[in-house]
């Protein structure tokens, strides 16, 4: 039934020379069998062995070349089709590579991204969470530790100032490329990459880590520098001058690392979610 179907399919999507030209043969083969069922019963092909071929030859031509050519014609389609898919497969892969080496650089070591990531959760979540008590004591003093930790995780494993910058505008010029000429492509070919979810993921990170990089870095190194000199002479002294309010300090610091902490999460999950397009992608060479 499905051989049918196609048959119909091919049928419809021939041109009308093309399909005239077919109905003529196979006309022009109906009157040829006739003709040769005729000579058959009167005897005409006894001692004409070369017609009684040649006729034969025509005839199986008339019916089979039509049938032929619209079959290689929907093959060779199919066949153009998927390596046109293939094709665009490919770009969307390369271009997707190119997205991932484009950002790279944001992130030398994800390794120590990834830990400062978590280091500066558990200071948001844990340390300074339950925190209420601005005089220097061992909670402060753990979490002045984490703080310190995180910013120099940071400073190891990701890179700031205006090559960050550069490394982000080529990403975003590379992302604008993939959505608007690369993805439209591929959807001509029956693949929706990438989802509506990954895009608008993707779309949002940019704008999070732009927004993170052009914040001023000399105030988490500020409040570090802090934090040493008051881990150790043992005061608040050191945190009160950067914020110039006792009372300002446990808030100031809580905003420094809710501000690193989305930062660095939004480097590490951009980058993820760039690596995610590149599995996401199907096999070229498989059909859909």
């Amino acid at each position: 039934m499905s051989r049918l179907s196609g048959l119909r399919d091919a049928w419809a999507q021939t041109g009308r020379p093309v399909r005239a030209a077919c109905l003529a043969m196979w006309s022009a083969g109906g009157l040829g069998t006739a003709v040769g069922a005729a000579g058959d019963q009167l005897g005409w092909w006894n001692d004409r062995p070369f017609l009684t071929n040649l006729m034969s030859s025509l005839v199986g031509a008339l019916f089979g070349i039509p049938l032929a050519l619209i079959v290689l014609r929907r093959i060779t389609a199919m066949e153009g089709r998927r390596t046109e898919r293939a094709d665009a497969l490919h770009i969307a892969r390369g271009t997707a590579a190119r997205l991932a080496a484009d950002l790279a650089p944001l992130c030398p070591d994800r390794r120590l991204a990834e830990r400062a990531a978590a280091t500066l959760r558990r200071l948001d979540d844990e340390l300074l969470a339950g925190l209420t008590d601005h005089r220097f004591g061992p909670a402060l003093a753990e979490a002045l530790t984490g703080w310190m930790e995180a910013v120099h995780l940071c400073g190891e494993g990701l890179l700031g100032g205006p090559p960050a910058g550069d490394a982000l505008r080529d990403a975003a010029a590379t992302w604008r490329h993939l959505r608007s000429d690369v993805a439209p492509r591929l959807r001509t070919y029956g693949v929706s990459w990438p989802s509506r979810a990954a895009a608008d993921r993707v779309d949002r990170l940019l704008a999070d880590v732009d927004a993170f990089l052009r914040g001023d870095p000399s105030d988490a190194q500020h409040l570090a520098e802090a934090a040493r000199v008051t881990l150790s002479e043992r005061t608040i002294a050191p945190l009160v001058a950067v914020y110039a309010d006792e009372y300002a300090v446990l808030g100031g610091i809580r905003e420094q690392v809710g501000t690193l902490s989305a930062g660095v999460a939004a480097v590490v999950a951009l980058l993820a979610a760039v690596d995610q397009l590149t599995i996401d992608l199907p096999d070229p060479y498989r059909n859909t």
